[in-house]
């Protein structure tokens, strides 16, 4: 029985070192295209203040006219805001990524140091935000604000959160 169970746990331990591999390419290539997002949005939103000016000209002199199949008074509000918007989400993607890589190094890579509690909870959430969402319409995390950092494992201690958030 002791035996089997130390199979087992070497197994588990196997599949935890693949997993955290195939996380951190999985990661590696959702950055690439997230950073040409991030880049475009960025060289966009420079662009836009002046072809808004010019457009506006235009409708000035030729009155409102149609952008694909809305009107240009409509689609002038919009721009800016589904802009403010894709670089919003790929903020968070950003954050994702850094959140899944920092995830899936190896515990051996950490060393125990002084970490905020608060921190290791609210990094955490953040992974789990899409479950939470689907399992609950109501999710209120209160931290406390006094709380004194710790010394230990900070991704230990997001486990256990991650591992309590999921049962």
């Amino acid at each position: 029985e002791r035996e089997r169970r130390h199979q087992e746990e070497l197994r588990q331990a196997d599949k935890l070192v693949a997993l955290g591999s195939l996380v951190s390419g999985v990661a590696h290539e959702i950055n690439n295209p997230n950073h040409v997002i991030s880049l475009n949005v960025s060289t966009f939103q420079t662009l836009i203040p002046e072809l808004l000016a010019r457009l506006d000209k235009y409708a000035e002199e030729h009155g409102e006219f149609q952008v694909g199949h809305l009107p240009w008074s409509q689609v002038r509000d919009e721009v800016p805001r589904l802009l403010e918007d894709v670089r919003m989400a790929s903020n968070r993607i950003k954050r994702i990524v850094t959140d899944l890589k920092e995830y899936a190094r190896p515990d051996s890579v950490e060393q125990p140091a002084p970490f905020s509690v608060n921190a290791a909870v609210e990094d955490a959430v953040s992974l789990m935000r899409s479950v939470l969402r689907k399992a609950t319409s109501r999710f209120e995390l209160e931290l406390d604000p006094q709380l004194p950092p710790i010394v230990g494992r900070k991704r230990r201690v997001e486990q256990i959160v991650i591992n309590l958030l999921q049962n």
